[in-house]
């Protein structure tokens, strides 16, 4: 085993195990690249992501001011995997969905995911990026997740307070799902998702820190 640092990584293959589906699992078979110019072993490494061109993720946080307090739209939907753990296979989260192929860019894709998942239509309203964009776990999944934001104006907000929103148009697993108005508070306290706490955070930090100190 090489004593000096480690500076790259050497691909030297890889076998799909899996190409088909929404998750494709390939096993890389991999080998340290080092400063002083020696290698080590090779090793394999697994690797869970989309098709080509899918898999990045953009995840919205819309949000608004109603008597000084600030709340966050949440989506209950499907989550099947959480059963497998005893929990309940609904919780709240945020919209949110994977780029597609032919989507001009990151904005394209927040704005229809807001349509489709939100139910309201954008009055030439632009989300905006909320931070940095990071990697779900950069050990196994290529995901990379972008953060955006958006301030709902008057009709919007009494739209979602209504619950005159969309049940979803898009899979079928998307069926069924509802969105909802909820205080800062209330939804830190239901959270179960690392990266909607994360964004939850910068989006306090950006608009709210007053509101909430103390």
């Amino acid at each position: 085993m090489s004593s000096s640092k480690i500076i790259d990584v050497e691909i030297i293959e890889k076998n799909p195990i899996r190409d088909k589906g929404f998750a494709r699992l390939t096993q890389l078979v991999v080998r340290n690249v080092y400063e002083d110019g020696t290698k080590s072993e090779p090793y394999f490494c697994d690797a869970v992501h989309r098709k080509p061109g899918a898999d990045d993720a953009v995840v919205m946080f819309l949000h608004a001011d109603i008597c000084g307090m600030p709340h966050v739209v949440m989506r209950r939907q499907s989550r099947p995997l959480l059963a497998l753990r005893g929990e309940s296979p609904t919780p709240l989260g945020l919209p949110a969905g994977c780029v597609e192929p032919g989507d001009d860019n990151l904005v394209v894709r927040a704005i229809a995911e807001i349509e489709e998942e939100v139910g309201i239509v954008l009055a030439g309203q632009v989300p905006l990026e909320l931070g940095k964009p990071l990697y779900t776990s950069m050990g196994w999944i290529t995901e990379k997740i972008h953060f955006y934001e958006m301030l709902l104006n008057e009709s919007q907000i009494q739209l979602l307070k209504n619950g005159v929103v969309s049940q979803a148009q898009g899979e079928t697993m998307e069926a069924g799902g509802e969105c909802r108005l909820m205080s800062y508070p209330k939804v830190m306290r239901s959270c179960k998702s690392l990266m909607a706490e994360l964004g939850l955070r910068r989006l306090r930090e950006r608009y709210y820190e007053e509101h909430l100190q103390g």
